[in-house]
């Protein structure tokens, strides 16, 4: 509806403060929310019509999340921040893969300076958005934190989350922690958003 992409969200973030467009958009989605698919995906039992704890991991979210409390009021969010360089440096290997797959990258993904400009864009805007949640319903974590310590962290996250789960099932998590593989390019030509978004947490190096 907005045209807007994953590397160019401004345009759905615009229509987001507007009550009708924010409205449509939680109308169709809610709609598409209840299809057989969406229901498996969330291990709902459509005999016993129970449904399990669920959860998806989407970057995306940063932005959309507004929709997501007005169709699940009772979520819980975890926002997983991870260091804007090192992301900078995931899209323009990202850039790479596509162009060695002979297809059109985004511009965002070929240039340093516009992926760590998206990074502070989707991290404050997740900011802004996560600012009225409370401290039962909102957990912020570090990514660089959770490669340190991965069990604690993970820990961390089943104690916010309320929810029961055995050691065998922790060690099956930890082992899937890996710490990436490509190296991070620190971006030179820093602009004072991507600054502001790099001081705010802590990324000042």
């Amino acid at each position: 509806m907005t045209h807007a992409t994953w590397d160019n969200p401004e345009a759905f973030s615009r229509a987001l403060r507007l009550p009708h467009w924010r409205k449509t958009f939680t109308k169709v989605i809610a709609h598409d929310l209840e299809t057989f698919n969406f229901m498996s995906f969330r291990s709902v039992n459509l005999t016993q019509k129970q449904e399990q704890v669920w959860g998806f991991k989407d970057p995306r979210s940063s932005i959309t999340l507004p929709i997501w409390l007005d169709i699940f009021p009772n979520a819980k969010v975890i926002n997983i921040i991870r260091e804007g360089n090192a992301v900078a440096s995931s899209l323009l290997q990202r850039g790479k893969n596509s162009q060695e797959r002979n297809k059109i990258p985004s511009l965002v993904s070929l240039e340093p300076a516009l992926s760590l400009d998206l990074w502070a864009e989707y991290v404050m805007t997740a900011n802004q958005n996560c600012s009225i949640l409370s401290g039962e319903k909102y957990l912020e974590l570090k990514y660089e934190i959770l490669l340190e310590s991965p069990e604690a962290t993970i820990r961390q996250i089943i104690n916010f989350l309320k929810i029961d789960v055995n050691q065998e099932i922790v060690n099956n998590a930890v082992s899937r922690v890996k710490r990436p593989n490509n190296p991070v390019v620190k971006v030179e030509d820093i602009s004072v958003t991507a600054r502001t978004a790099l001081d705010y947490y802590g990324y000042n190096d």
